[in-house]
């Protein structure tokens, strides 16, 4: 496991790719009823990146635009949901505490909201899709800035 180490936080950021998915996602609230319906359709979707969270008070799922049109909303409507919403693959090589923390604290102040759903060797960072282009250009300079601190 990682430690929070600013070294390893800025050798990870200065290393990472970040790629910006171009396909828009829906973020969706649904009835604790509706789960065993979403997890069934679910399971016949082909997303890159898909989600499905159940607790105490909802269901909450994340799929592409597309695959909320065609196979959520003729079942249920179209409910609830978040702006379009962007994916941000991160290609991290090992475990680093700490650098999603750093990535947050460059895109908060810079009104950029994020919304992080780790996978055991991946993260995927959504952010609102209007805000693509200006984290476009936060990510690149947080690179830099972690580049001339790994040097």
């Amino acid at each position: 496991m990682g430690t929070f180490n600013k070294q390893l936080i800025a050798q990870t950021i200065a290393r990472t790719t970040f790629e910006f998915e171009d396909s828009q996602y829906v973020l969706a609230t649904l009835e604790l009823s509706d789960y065993r319906r979403a997890a069934q359709i679910l399971s016949e979707a082909d997303d890159p990146f898909m989600e499905i969270i159940r607790d105490t008070s909802e269901v909450s799922v994340m799929v592409t635009e597309d695959t909320w049109e065609q196979m959520f909303v003729p079942v249920f409507g179209d409910r609830p949901k978040l702006a379009p919403l962007t994916r941000i693959f991160c290609n991290v090589d090992e475990t680093c505490t700490g650098y999603l923390m750093t990535i947050l604290e460059r895109l908060s102040p810079n009104d950029v909201g994020i919304y992080v759903q780790g996978a055991y060797v991946t993260d995927h960072i959504f952010i609102h899709s209007e805000d693509v282009d200006k984290t476009k250009g936060l990510i690149t300079k947080l690179q830099e800035d972690m580049r001339k601190v790994v040097s």
